[in-house]
């Protein structure tokens, strides 16, 4: 029995289960697939996720799944290059 808590008090070390996406991989499709309306975005040089919609009124968005919501640390960096508006924005949902 006292084995089995040496165990559990090394196994963080052991473990990963967090979901991390920089794409690094210059795409939306794989690693993981992220779904959507996922024509209206790209991955620039920079492997930073962009919107590449025509300027209409329309919406756009992007979700993949994901486990890692409890006891878990939510980062994010967002650029907008433009003016918001009440009809021009962005809202972010980080668990639905």
């Amino acid at each position: 029995m006292r084995s089995f808590f040496i165990f559990l008090a090394f196994l963080p070390l052991f473990v990963d289960a967090q979901f991390n996406e920089g794409f690094d991989d210059g795409e939306i499709s794989q690693n993981p697939s992220w779904l959507g309306t996922d024509l209206k975005f790209t991955v620039d040089s920079n492997n930073r996720l962009q919107l590449n919609a025509p300027p209409e009124t329309s919406s756009a968005w992007l979700f993949t799944n994901s486990t890692a919501i409890e006891e878990a640390t939510w980062e994010i960096d967002f650029t907008l290059d433009f003016n918001p508006s009440s009809s021009n924005y962005a809202k972010i949902w980080i668990a639905a």
